[in-house]
């Protein structure tokens, strides 16, 4: 029997950082789907938080700030854009907004992101973009975001 000195801890981020690791090379090739994959990876890396130590980190600086939120910003400032980001929002913890009444500070960049979304939405006259816009703005007030937009 081969006797491992890594903790299961270790083991359980090294798994992770190799997920993380596959999902940013299918958004590298272009997948269409990558986004959607690495909001599923997210989602399922944090249920893990307070599980094991670093695992908030790796999700969070790695696939969200470094790869997800980069292709968010490729993406046009229409309608459908935020589907795929209310997909991100879902990936988060619930738990995250509803036991503080401050923003997640790991969240700021992201939050940034739906700002200047909302920003661009809102100023189109078409009533698609107004109703994009009233979901974007739904989501600020979710992650306790919303003085970002009424600062801008």
């Amino acid at each position: 029997a081969v006797v491992s000195t890594q903790s299961t801890g270790e083991r359980l981020n090294q798994a992770i950082l190799y997920k993380v690791k596959q999902c940013v090379s299918q958004i590298g090739e272009g997948g269409g789907g990558g986004v959607t994959e690495c909001t599923g990876l997210l989602h399922a890396i944090l249920l893990w938080d307070g599980v094991t130590s670093g695992v908030r980190g790796i999700a969070l600086q790695s696939l969200l700030s470094e790869r997800i939120l980069p292709e968010l910003e490729e993406l046009r400032s229409e309608p459908g854009t935020v589907e795929v980001v209310e997909g991100v929002i879902r990936a988060i913890p619930s738990q995250w907004f509803d036991d503080t009444q401050v923003m997640v500070p790991e969240l700021k960049g992201f939050a940034g992101y739906l700002v200047r979304l909302a920003n661009k939405l809102g100023s189109s006259e078409q009533r698609s973009y107004k109703t994009a816009y009233k979901r974007v703005k739904s989501m600020l007030l979710r992650m306790h975001a919303i003085d970002l937009l009424k600062s801008k």
